[in-house]
């Protein structure tokens, strides 16, 4: 009896850590580093259970059964609270709608492709350190940031690693002047190791899905990336005047 008991505990604890596991990648969208080194605002933690041997079936049930349950609020709440705030500042998306139509009657390219071309190109460059293919596609001032940070990177003996480089959606939600602000949700595997020790710095090996604003400057020949913004660096307040 003890026995079967003891495998039944085991049961739960690995039921608990796979459901735990699946509610953080789930309902926590961010990533570490990505293009230009931006990172987002979070935590990660681990943590562990222990139990004691009882004779009771149902009391080893309710320790599985609460964390379960604490997990999928906190995870519900996060979830809410992060697509809340991207509902917010794409709504003024109905308010442009004319204006980006309009623009894209106008432009001799596809403004979408080349903004999802210019997706790929620009994590591509960041991760390969590949500073002339950024100046080509950024703003230079940006483009004079992010040639600063990879260098202090190198220095400190830092590379970000960036595989299964992914983009879920992409949609324009607003224009100022030639300006073009895109809402971008993403999924990579992201993180800053250290080149010496190989030793992980910051970030996962495991793929984490991310959301971005992009802010980008139309060009008569195609499109340049402007800004990145987090979603806690705009706001739908920052349209308003436009609107």
């Amino acid at each position: 009896m003890m026995v079967a008991e003891e495998g039944g505990s085991m049961r739960y604890r690995k039921l608990v850590l796979i459901l735990c596991t699946v509610l953080m990648f789930v309902f926590c969208p961010s990533a570490k580093a990505r293009a230009g080194g931006k990172t987002s605002t979070g935590s990660s933690g681990s943590s562990h259970t222990t139990s004691s041997k009882t004779g009771s079936g149902s009391s080893q049930n309710q320790p599985a059964v609460t964390i379960i349950t604490i997990f999928t609020a906190l995870g519900a709440f996060g979830f809410l609270s992060y697509y809340t705030h991207a509902y917010q500042v794409t709504k003024v998306r109905k308010y442009f709608k004319p204006a980006l139509k309009q623009l894209k009657s106008t432009l001799p390219y596809d403004l979408d492709s080349s903004v999802i071309d210019l997706y790929y190109i620009v994590q591509n460059a960041w991760k390969n350190q590949d500073i002339v293919i950024l100046n080509e596609h950024l703003d230079p001032e940006l483009a004079n940031q992010w040639a600063m940070k990879l260098s202090w990177m190198a220095l400190n003996h830092q590379h970000n690693v960036m595989r299964m480089i992914q983009l879920i959606c992409i949609y324009p939600f607003a224009i100022i002047n030639d300006h073009v602000f895109y809402y971008i949700r993403g999924m990579m595997i992201d993180y800053i190791e250290d080149t010496d020790t190989a030793e992980i710095i910051e970030g996962l090996k495991t793929p984490q899905p991310f959301t971005e604003f992009w802010e980008i400057e139309i060009m008569a020949n195609g499109v340049h990336l402007y800004r990145i913004y987090q979603l806690d660096e705009l706001s739908a307040s920052d349209f308003e005047p436009y609107i």
